[in-house]
């Protein structure tokens, strides 16, 4: 037993020897990253703004619109954007009522319009809902000037 013991703590004084060693070695290593002293943050040159002046939603021009739009606001109103029906019910050059006109205003992304008649409404935003309109339903919401 006394020789196992011996072998032991003969081992274990090794180990602790060599293990001292390294961790002496170790000590004189540079360090991985270098240590950074007064630094300045560097200064960035200010990042260059542009100032856009609000500009007016450009009207669009009667080329703008499919020919098929063309004719059915040619029907309807004569292009003419401010017409009211006889029956008072249809409004604007695309004779909307106000249910349709409320729905498709909302959906074209004109919430400002939402209970506004559409005769009250510039042209080219009746153009913009009438067209995403037609773009959805095709002529089926002018019965009568669908084929004109």
């Amino acid at each position: 037993m006394d020789k196992q013991l011996a072998i032991i703590v003969a081992s274990i004084s090794i180990f602790a020897c060599s293990t001292a060693s390294v961790k002496q070695e170790t000590h004189f290593l540079p360090p991985l990253l270098p240590t950074v002293t007064n630094t300045v943050a560097p200064t960035l040159a200010p990042i260059p703004t542009a100032t856009i002046a609000p500009t007016s939603t450009p009207e669009p021009t009667i080329q703008a619109l499919p020919f098929r739009m063309l004719r059915i606001r040619e029907c309807e109103s004569h292009n003419d954007y401010s017409i009211i029906s006889d029956n008072g019910l249809y409004f604007g050059a695309y004779q909307f009522d106000q249910a349709t006109w409320d729905y498709w205003a909302a959906y074209s992304g004109f919430f400002e319009y939402i209970g506004v008649r559409p005769n009250e409404v510039p042209p080219y935003i009746q153009d913009i809902v009438a067209f995403n309109l037609y773009l959805n339903k095709g002529g089926t919401p002018w019965p009568v000037c669908q084929f004109y």
